[in-house]
């Protein structure tokens, strides 16, 4: 993964799960991931 991070200019520490656990840790760090169905929803696409 540190090669792929490298060739996108993605300065990222850590690991892939350390960097992951971090994305999804906190609603705040999902960066409106966690209003996704709703917004889809409210768009007309009715999720289950």
């Amino acid at each position: 993964m540190k090669q792929f991070y490298s060739s996108q200019q993605m300065n990222v520490g850590g690991d892939w799960s350390e960097h992951s656990a971090k994305r999804i840790a906190f609603p705040e760090s999902l960066s409106g991931r966690d209003r996704l169905r709703e917004a889809l929803n409210n768009l007309g696409f009715e999720l289950l």
